[in-house]
């Protein structure tokens, strides 16, 4: 079962990359990842979503299962929350660029608000669990801050969105993926 919810992370970056470089007029460096369920293929992303939010909340919920360090279970318990935020952005799309504001891109636009300090404090929460391993505990942090640094001041910075969210995303989903392999075969 483990194996299977280990998928999550690396199937939600896969199938953006490859998305991404499929779409018609879209952009690694100026785009959301979100604004690829707006298009030629938005079903396949809004399912990507789904699918691999799924998975990283059940893997969260897996790994926060058999925890015996309470610091390490809260985070892994905000890792189900993420991934269960994951799951609504496929339900609701983003309306980013768009001239009129709807209701779905506002609840997309708060989910994705919530998102982000919760993956910013899931990380430090995992690295102050694991603070015996310094290696694991200096990465989570690192991953932690940038995560609230290029959420708040990427365009301050010069960083173009697109690749702010997936420097952002990118390292969460691998630095999760490599935090549940060491959890699991530990």
């Amino acid at each position: 079962m483990e194996y299977i919810l280990l998928a999550g992370p690396i199937l939600f970056i896969v199938i953006t990359i490859i998305l991404g470089q499929i779409t018609p007029n879209y952009s690694h460096k100026e785009n959301y990842i979100s604004e690829l369920s707006l298009g030629k293929y938005g079903l396949i992303q809004k399912i990507n979503f789904m699918v691999s939010g799924l998975l990283i909340s059940g893997l969260g919920l897996f790994i926060a299962t058999y925890s015996q360090n309470l610091v390490i279970k809260l985070g892994w318990g905000l890792a189900i929350i993420a991934g269960f935020l994951l799951v609504l952005t496929g339900i609701w799309d983003t309306d980013y660029d768009k001239p009129k504001r709807t209701m779905s891109g506002r609840i997309h636009d708060s989910i994705y608000n919530f998102m982000m300090p919760t993956t910013g404090v899931a990380y430090l929460l995992l690295g102050w669990g694991h603070k015996n391993n310094p290696i694991i505990l200096i990465l989570s942090w690192l991953i932690a801050l940038s995560s609230f640094v290029l959420y708040k001041f990427s365009k301050k910075i010069g960083l173009k969105h697109g690749l702010s969210q997936r420097i952002v995303f990118f390292s969460a989903a691998v630095w999760m993926e490599i935090l549940a392999i060491i959890s699991i075969f530990k």
